[in-house]
């Protein structure tokens, strides 16, 4: 998951201007009377919504020194329950399992709730005073790594009784300032890869080139060397600097796909291909000029579209549509005149996407649709404090064993390959709910819409008989089919003849 670096230089503060109010006052009073009396009367239930697919939303004051966390139904009208629990103002929730893991990067700690006991705290345990967390990669329910990044260590833990129970050094891979800025991290078969932003800190956080991935043997917990023939352990360079914003799987090609801001006082960054395999960079699908800003925080649902927040000259701020295979950009989805959207999260089954509004007079969550690129909120939503992080949870109704980990995104196969008339697309799901299948060029544009309809767990098949949405055959060629469902997004190349 992507994963904040370094704030941004800081927005001019804002002019006075009203403040978001607490929403909640009835569930407030009980916090504070968790905090203050010892053992507090019982917690309200949560909201029904909890049952099924959910949002945790991250809140915070405007400097994030105090926060809370609020959830929020992801169906229309977006019914919300805010303020429904405390945490720290700078701590980023993950989801595993069906707990929600909080890196707390101020305090240096990650929390554990468990939605089941109605976010009851299990544990927390320390990863190192002051060496703010910054991303964790779980790779089952005992094992799973933390980047440090204010250390060179890299850390195994035990998530169930926070156990640290291995170090990689890093440090090799240093700057100037004695620390590699360790990041996002990110599996590919049995290695797993570390963005290194190398930051010179003591020059206004520049990047030093190369920007590196480090690369660990998870057989052996080893750092490997990527280049034999140089002296010293060598990582994998990347062909842009300042990886700021996490690691994001291609789900067609399985290469990383690596937002890089570059420096923060240039448009020298962009989205960049590797491919873990080959251990090589493809180059910058995308970069900040065509963009028009700073990349904050990038993500895509499908490898075929992708949306950036990007930070202007001028503070302004906008979340930008762009096609990862025509590297080209679409426009503008929202926009801001001022500092405004923190974080979004793509969910693909509605082709919704929630977005995270901090603007200091009215924040809260605006709701976007994705395919007639609209926004669906007329205000942003208000939710408490100001949101700053979102994370899709999954309740024991929405097809989940006692609200455990999802399935994975389903596997789709086109038969036959090549055709010329019509085509079979196979899949199977293991989790019950709506579906959608489309077929695009290789621009992205939507050609047909075969299907959308409510699939129960199993193997599914859908035909598209060659033919455009006006009923016309369509051009011989390449398209993708994409297939959303409510456990992710797939896609596969379909290459059809004359």
């Amino acid at each position: 998951m992507p994963t904040p670096s370094p704030p941004l230089p800081s927005p001019p503060a804002p002019a006075a201007a009203s403040r978001p109010a607490l929403r909640s006052p009835l569930r407030f009073a009980w916090l504070c009377g968790l905090l203050l009396a010892g053992a507090p009367p019982a917690a309200p239930d949560p909201p029904p919504f909890c049952d099924e697919i959910y949002l945790f939303i991250a809140t915070s004051e405007y400097q994030p020194t105090a926060g809370a966390f609020s959830l929020m139904d992801v169906q229309p009208p977006w019914s919300h329950a805010d303020n429904y629990g405390i945490l720290s103002g700078d701590a980023i929730p993950y989801g595993y399992r069906g707990f929600v893991y909080l890196l707390d990067r101020a305090q240096g700690r990650i929390q554990v709730l468990d939605p089941r006991q109605d976010f009851a705290l299990l544990r927390q345990f320390s990863v190192g005073a002051a060496s703010n967390p910054h991303d964790i990669c779980f790779l089952s329910e005992e094992r799973a790594f933390v980047t440090r990044y204010d250390s060179t260590e890299l850390w195994e833990i035990d998530p169930s009784t926070g156990a640290h129970t291995g170090t990689i050094d890093l440090a090799i891979f240093a700057d100037a300032d004695g620390l590699p800025e360790m990041n996002a991290l990110a599996v590919h078969g049995n290695r797993l890869f570390v963005t290194l932003q190398r930051l010179d800190r003591d020059y206004g956080w520049v990047p030093v080139p190369p920007s590196l991935l480090a690369v660990v043997d998870l057989d052996t917990n080893t750092l490997l060397d990527m280049d034999p023939d140089t002296p010293g352990v060598q990582g994998l360079p990347l062909a842009g600097t300042n990886p700021n914003s996490g690691i994001v799987v291609d789900p067609r090609t399985g290469h990383f796909l690596i937002g890089q801001a570059g420096s923060y006082y240039a448009l020298d960054g962009g989205v960049e291909r590797f491919d873990p395999a080959a251990g090589q960079s493809l180059g910058l699908v995308i970069d900040e000029g065509a963009l028009g800003g700073n990349i904050d925080h990038w993500s895509t649902a499908d490898g075929l579209t992708g949306y950036a927040i990007v930070l202007g000259a001028s503070w302004q701020t906008a979340i930008v549509e762009f096609d990862l295979v025509a590297s080209t950009v679409t426009g503008p989805l929202i926009a801001s005149p001022v500092w405004a959207f923190s974080h979004f999260l793509i969910d693909p089954p509605r082709n919704q996407m929630f977005v995270c509004d901090r603007t200091y007079a009215n924040p809260g969550v605006r709701v976007c649709d994705l395919v007639g690129r609209v926004e669906l909120t007329t205000t942003p939503i208000r939710v408490g404090l100001y949101p700053y992080w979102l994370l899709e949870m999954r309740g024991p109704a929405a097809g989940l064993p006692d609200g455990g980990a999802s399935g994975a995104p389903p596997a789709l196969r086109a038969l036959p390959q090549p055709a010329a008339g019509e085509v079979s697309l196979r899949f199977r799901t293991g989790l019950p709910g709506a579906a959608t299948l489309e077929i695009l060029d290789v621009a992205g544009r939507r050609v047909a819409a075969p299907g959308a309809r409510a699939l129960g767990a199993g193997a599914h098949e859908w035909l598209w008989d060659g033919r455009a949405a006006d009923g016309r055959p369509a051009p011989a060629g390449a398209y993708w089919a994409r297939l959303r469902t409510v456990e992710g997004t797939a896609a596969t190349r379909i290459c059809r003849l004359p």
